[in-house]
């Protein structure tokens, strides 16, 4: 019972964790305003954020969620970035600074210039670490699963040796359980440790 409640402490942490996966994937947008240099609107266009290559630059309004890592070009504004630093408070951008998908500007309109794609991006690099994360064991989680694997049967196998044992020398089945119930009573809080 105690290593079943630790497995389903351990589902409900998983479950958490992916929720946090999915939110982050849908951070960033699907498209994009590529910015005309010469500051011509007729020439702005939207375009999918596949189709955006390194050095493009791209207009990130007011509200708007930053659709790529790069360097600010042109504009000041205030950007939140706690999705992706936990900072709460945002950080003041401007010519030089780098901003990162998945942020979201606040107030001021920005133009950044593409150094990050794809992949490349420290959102994806974090829903990477976020995966990994998920699917892996700390090496003490692994210890602890190979001792429960052995500990937890060998405990139970010694209780009922200790049940039979007493039982068939002739005592009464008020003796022979008082024995094998002490050896699971005295194991349970191992048994508890390694389940946590």
């Amino acid at each position: 019972s105690l290593v079943l409640l630790g497995k389903t402490l351990e589902e409900m942490a998983k479950r958490k964790s992916s929720a946090a996966l999915t939110e982050l994937m849908t951070l960033t947008p699907t498209h994009v305003v590529l910015f005309n240099p010469k500051g011509n609107l007729a020439l702005q266009k939207e375009v999918p954020l596949s189709s955006i290559q390194l050095g493009d630059c791209f207009l990130v309004r007011p509200g708007e969620i930053v659709a790529t890592d790069g360097k600010v070009v042109e504009g000041i504004s205030s950007v939140e970035e706690s999705k992706l630093s936990g900072e709460s408070i945002p950080r003041e951008k401007g010519p030089g600074s780098w901003v990162y998908g998945g942020t979201l500007n606040q107030n001021g309109r920005l133009v950044v210039e593409a150094s990050a794609l794809g992949e490349d991006t420290r959102l994806a690099k974090l829903i990477r670490v976020v995966e990994e994360a998920q699917g892996s064991k700390t090496e003490i989680q692994r210890l602890a699963d190979q001792i429960s694997a052995v500990f937890v049967p060998a405990v139970l196998i010694v209780a009922i040796l200790t049940f039979l044992g007493w039982w068939f020398t002739g005592h009464t089945l008020a003796q022979a359980l008082l024995p094998s119930v002490s050896i699971l009573v005295i194991a349970c809080p191992c048994a508890l440790g390694l389940a946590t």
